[in-house]
């Protein structure tokens, strides 16, 4: 039960950098809203790094545009909790429903799947991709925002009441890989 529940926090830690973002900067966030849907995950794409606050949670993440560009493939190495870990999303762009689909898998064996919308969130200056999912029988909410060309944040948040009311489990802030743009060329 223990490694399930890690690995549902890798999970979401996975679009999930090193330090919370400072709100008082004039930082370009991307507005998401302005973009086709099926682009609106291509953020993700390049190679990230991520760590909690007190570094419990660490890593290195790669996003690859595949598929018409509308899927997205990231694969995320880390640590949590003094456990190694593989893991491995794929963003698919479900035209039909318009939404996004997050699928995630990883070494910890945890398998899920997740409806992501664009919607209001109250810590992100624009509008937030919101992942909607179950786990072991809770109500999860994965949020990614405050996005820009460098940086992006997630949050993990949690209901105890089915759905009424969301309570931050994890923040995971990203960064954009130094040195990232020199490998690509």
């Amino acid at each position: 039960m223990i490694r399930r529940i890690c690995s549902l926090l890798l999970l979401l830690m996975l679009s999930t950098s090193f330090s919370l973002a400072d709100n008082s900067s004039a930082t370009d966030y991307l507005d998401l809203s302005k973009l086709e849907q099926a682009k609106q995950f291509q953020f993700l794409v390049g190679n990230w790094t991520y760590a909690t606050a007190d570094n419990s949670a660490h890593g290195k993440s790669t996003g690859l545009l595949q598929v018409n560009e509308s899927v997205i493939a990231e694969t995320t190495y880390g640590n949590f909790a003094g456990t190694a870990f593989i893991g491995q999303a794929l963003y698919l762009y479900d035209e039909k429903n318009q939404q996004w689909l997050q699928h995630w898998i990883d070494s910890l064996g945890t398998v899920l799947e997740s409806t992501v919308k664009m919607a209001d969130y109250e810590e992100s200056e624009l509008p937030a991709m919101v992942g909607e999912l179950e786990f072991q029988g809770q109500k999860l909410r994965h949020v990614w925002y405050n996005i820009s060309e460098n940086a992006y944040q997630t949050d993990l948040l949690v209901s105890a009441d089915n759905g009424e009311t969301y309570q931050l489990i994890r923040r995971m802030p990203y960064q954009k890989a130094v040195g990232a743009e020199r490998q690509a060329r």
